[in-house]
């Protein structure tokens, strides 16, 4: 047994991966059935050898390429990963007030209550203090302008006659003597936390200031502010910091008109703002501020805004704008560094509420957050988000998290958050190398061997996660139950695990199932009782599809099933139990146990491809939902194809299984977390990365409290469910998820999917049912924002129920041109040149992602013009969003033989995402007769716009494709045609920041300039 001692290193060290078949094979046995297929003969034949021989010279292949692939994966030390919360909190910005109305609402009491409530709560000394320091004039004028700084720098002289002339030129403000230098404090306060963040020094900040700053502009004072602190500090972090992108979130519930027009042309910076609205009648009242209104030139797309147009609205509702609109585009697009704390004016979102959107937050830019305050007076709501900055979890919401109630679901008991104690130790790690004796006597490459969990503790171990973990033993008396077959010789162990469905038995299978299960209830046990706040349980064998009576696919208990009740059990009621299940095969077992019960929401993320993949039932299916007074708490997001990635998994996760999560609002999350989707693994078939693992995990903590478990299911490739569960446990220790390197959109498939699981459970989730326009492509709120009443009946905005019957992509200035909101099927390969022609549709496996996916829809283009075929091209000033416009009908060959057919051309997109990685053209300039550098072709190559390599096309060796997949740049230019595909769009683009490009290969192939660009 290997139980963990002092300072969490085992006792009895694991053997590495070199040594364990040895220790653990008996000498000439073999191992059996994979998932859903027969367990083979003991003795094989010459042919059967020779297949396994294969089958092991291409998992080692498969397995080098894997660590090839991860060797970039950041998984950092304990010591390189920043620590601690930055507070900036400075007494004499409270030394200014209107001096001619008491009751201003922006006074010093403002500040003043927070701090007491903090020094109350012992958390200033829980924060680094940051020293206030005031802003030069240099620094305000990477925003404002001089003479507009040297006004304001004068206003301290005036009188006070002066100053309220001069407050009555603007809207909404006052002017004090204290004014300038407070504002100059505020400012640089906010300037000294990126200092600290950028440096190091802290993980992340909270900047408690006065005067507040989102609605000044260049030149003008607004709304109480003077200077605008957010929009100066994203300035400055970009200037001294090289921060390539940031991330600015205003929830003040005014809108931040000032820092939007600021950035409304800089595609550098993505404004996110949720506020008041009410058709324009709500304080700034303009119409920039609703939905429409999504930025200038280079920065269109980049503004993007929620407005409410009523009153009251909850957590539920701020909480769904994040997943369903911000999230998505934020993990496509940017790395964040900033966010101003803001709330203020006739809502109801609690502090707890807040709390929640700090913590969706901190899933971006590694951590690298700070939130600065604007407006508001509750105190409490700028108290809990500092706890969820220091690493404290989220509070429970209300019963149910819903823009309306629902009492059918408050029968499922009170919150437990005031039943259970706060937990002294974080993370409880349950592993025991006994569970290792469980093996496959017949088949040596079977993929559930003992080397699974082996390879995880080791890797945690090299990480210096086991020692940060506190150690669970799993309890004895799971292991002294049915022995049955630990007296049987091999040849009835064979015969008795052919009676199931991918079973096989030794002497010691049911000890381990039974130690597995126990591990499990014990983590429960530690996390119920405040032994530790979250955990995870490294067992075998796995156990969600094992049935109430039946073993099943490698399963013989229900770990998770078990340890479900058994939580029930302990606190006397039901205790109401999110089960997420991210294995890549459903788990029948776990559904099927729980399909009548209301207190456990069952959520599967799976491979369903219409039934033929495992375990190959129909009750895997998007619309199988739970039955009796169960109905609708099962949810199964059932994929229909292979290759999905983190994109795919974070769409589901922020669409549909964090709103009814929240919806449903749990006390304890359980998660059987299979690794079989991980990019790499045998059977799964997915490209789901450590990374992505990590920001999964990061939601889910968010409920329950932070009550959130973790017990491994599948996952056979012992690189990656190493690595993708390292990264887990490093996330529920409380380290930022890590970045994504590089993210592609969503694959077309994925929201089919999505509409599906919607369009079904929309009648049993509120959250589902959001009022809007029935299509993704259009604003974030749809006609008149999110929460209009002018909209009914209520459709689902997200992933709409008439999918297919819309456009391939948006069009229109409405559109923000990001691909993960688009709901566009439209699959096709990299086209030749454009214009390019295709036939009608491309019928492929939506699942597939053309060209990426190694397939593509088949072009058609230089053999009709050989035959006298007429094209009509549309000319870039079409607008579009890469939509397939038929242009013509019918036409007619030199032999006179005429023909019907409706063809399509294309529209390239007006603006992708991925213009950011179009790199300036090379000083030396370009040569459009460059050879492809793999195979020296001249024939129909393309260049690469982030790099400048020269490759050619898929009609050739397809190298450029191949230069795509290995270094992740999307965006190349045809030398043929000058066209610019976007591999991740899976689209043309043209846009202004191509024209250098474009401009400089014109000249190259024809001597002058190219006339027209655009």
């Amino acid at each position: 047994r290997s139980e963990f001692g002092e300072g969490g290193s085992p006792r009895n060290h694991c053997p590495p991966p070199s040594e364990l078949t040895r220790l653990w094979r008996p000498q000439g046995q073999k191992r059996g059935g994979r998932k859903g297929s027969p367990a083979p003969r003991p003795s094989p034949g010459l042919a059967e050898a020779r297949r396994r021989g294969r089958a092991k010279k291409l998992s080692q292949v498969s397995e080098q390429e894997l660590v090839t692939n991860l060797q970039d994966l950041d998984l950092e030390t304990e010591s390189e990963i920043p620590s601690g919360t930055g507070l900036v909190l400075d007494e004499r910005m409270g030394s200014f007030r209107c001096p001619w109305d008491d009751s201003f609402p922006e006074r010093p009491e403002r500040l003043q209550a927070v701090q007491q409530q903090l020094s109350r709560d012992c958390l200033l000394e829980r924060c680094i203090p940051i020293e206030a320091q005031p802003a030069t004039p240099q620094e305000l004028q990477l925003v404002h302008s001089q003479e507009y700084v040297d006004l304001m720098s004068s206003t301290p002289d005036m009188t006070q006659m002066e100053r309220r002339a001069l407050s009555d030129t603007y809207d909404s403000v006052y002017l004090h003597p204290n004014s300038f230098p407070c504002a100059l404090l505020a400012t640089g306060a906010l300037l000294r936390l990126v200092d600290a963040l950028m440096g190091g020094d802290i993980r992340n900040g909270l900047a408690l200031v006065r005067p507040p700053g989102h609605h000044a502009q260049r030149d003008s004072m607004n709304g109480y502010c003077m200077f605008n602190n957010v929009a100066i500090a994203a300035r400055y972090a970009q200037k001294k910091h090289h921060v390539p992108r940031v991330l600015i979130v205003d929830w003040d519930v005014h809108h931040g008109q000032g820092t939007q027009f600021i950035f409304e042309q800089d595609p550098s910076v993505l404004y996110f703002s949720v506020h008041r609205y009410e058709q324009g009648r709500f304080w700034p009242h303009l119409k920039a501020s609703d939905w429409r209104a999504t930025g200038n030139g280079k920065g269109q797309g980049y503004t993007v805004n929620v407005p409410w147009n009523q009153v009251g609205m909850r957590d539920g509702d701020y909480i769904s704008s994040f997943l369903h609109v911000l999230l998505p585009i934020a993990l496509e697009v940017m790395e964040p560094v900033g966010d101003p704390l803001n709330r203020r004016g006739e809502m109801a979102v609690t502090p707890g509420g807040f709390a929640h959107l700090t913590h969706l937050l901190m899933s971006l830019a590694k951590g690298r957050l700070i939130l600065s305050l604007e407006g508001g007076s509750l105190v409490p709501s700028r108290v809990v988000p500092l706890q969820t900055l220091l690493g404290d979890p989220c509070p429970l919401l209300e019963t149910p998290c819903i823009p309306c109630p629902m009492p059918d679901l408050e029968m499922l008991g009170k919150p437990l958050d005031q039943g259970l104690p706060m937990a002294m130790n974080r993370t409880g790690l349950v592993y025991d190398a006994r569970m290792m004796e469980h093996f496959n006597m017949w088949d040596s490459h079977h993929p559930e061997r003992p080397e699974r969990i082996a390879h995880i503790a080791q890797r945690h171990l090299e990480l210096g996660l086991t020692p940060r973990c506190v150690p669970r033993p799993p309890a004895e008396e799971y292991i002294d139950r049915i022995r049955a077959t630990s007296r049987l010789k091999p040849r009835d162990l064979h015969r008795e695990g052919e009676n199931y469905n991918s079973i096989y038995l030794s002497s010691q299978s049911f000890a381990c199932a039974q130690l597995a299960a126990g591990a499990a209830c014990r983590l429960v046990e530690a996390i119920l009782t405040g032994e530790v706040h979250n955990g995870l349980a490294i067992v075998r064998p796995p156990g969600h599809h094992a049935e109430r009576d039946a073993a099943c696919g490698f399963c013989f208990f229900n770990s998770v099933a078990v340890a479900a009740r058994h939580a029930q059990d302990m606190v006397g009621r039901a205790l109401r139990i999110l089960i997420v299940d991210w294995d890549i095969h459903h788990g029948n077992g776990t559904q099927h146990i729980f399909e009548e019960d209301p207190s456990v929401l069952y959520v599967s993320l799976h491979r369903y491809d219409h039934g033929t993949f495992f375990p190959m039932a129909e009750d895997a299916a998007s619309k199988c939902v739970g039955r009796g007074r169960g109905e609708g708490f099962t949810v199964n997001v059932a994929w229909n194809g292979p290759r999905l990635g983190d994109s795919d998994y974070l769409s589901a996760m922020h669409h549909i299984v964090m709103p009814i999560a929240y919806e449903f609002n749990p006390e304890l999350v359980l998660v059987s977390a299979g690794f079989d989707a991980a990019r790499g693994d045998p059977l799964g078939g997915c490209l789901v990365s450590p990374e992505g693992y990590a920001h999964m995990t990061h939601l889910l903590m968010g409920l329950a409290g932070g009550h959130v478990a973790l017990v491994l299911e599948g996952g056979y490739n012992l690189s990656s469910i190493s690595d993708s569960m390292a990264a887990c446990t490093r996330t529920l220790l409380g380290d930022p998820p890590p970045l994504f390197p590089w993210l592609r959109p969503p694959l077309p498939g994925t929201f089919v999917t999505l509409a599906e699981v919607a369009q079904v459970h929309q009648k049993y989730w509120q959250c589902l049912r959001l009022t809007g326009e029935p299509s993704f492509g259009r604003g974030c709120g749809g006609v008149g924002g999110i929460g209009s009443d002018r909209l009914s009946p209520p459709v689902v905005l997200t992933i709409g129920p008439k999918l297919e019957e819309q456009p391939p992509s948006p069009t229109s200035e409405e559109t923000l041109g990001l691909e993960s909101l688009r709901l566009g099927t439209h699959v096709s390969g990299e086209p030749e040149a454009e214009p390019t022609v295709s036939k009608e549709e491309d019928h492929e496996d939506p699942g597939l992602l053309g060209e990426a996916a190694g397939g593509g829809t088949p072009m058609v283009g230089d053999e009709f013009a050989a035959e006298g075929v007429s094209l009509s091209v549309p000319s870039p000033s079409d607008g579009g969003g890469g939509d397939h416009t038929p242009r013509w009908t019918s036409g007619s060959s030199p032999s006179g033989t005429t023909f019907q057919t409706v063809f399509y051309a294309v529209t390239p997109l007006a603006w992708c995402p991925h213009l950011m990685t179009v790199r300036s053209v090379p000083e030396g300039g370009l040569d459009a007769t460059q050879a492809c550098q793999d195979c020296g072709t001249h024939m129909e190559n393309w260049l690469c716009l982030s790099c400048y390599q020269v490759h050619c096309g898929r009609y050739i060796q397809a190298h450029m494709l191949q230069h795509h997949e290995a270094s992740g740049h999307p965006v190349v230019l045809s030398y043929a045609d000058l066209s610019v595909w976007c591999y991740a769009c899976q689209a043309y683009v043209n846009h202004e920041v191509l024209t250098e490009a474009k401009n400089t290969a014109y000249l190259s192939k024809f001597g002058e300039e190219m006339p027209g660009v655009l």
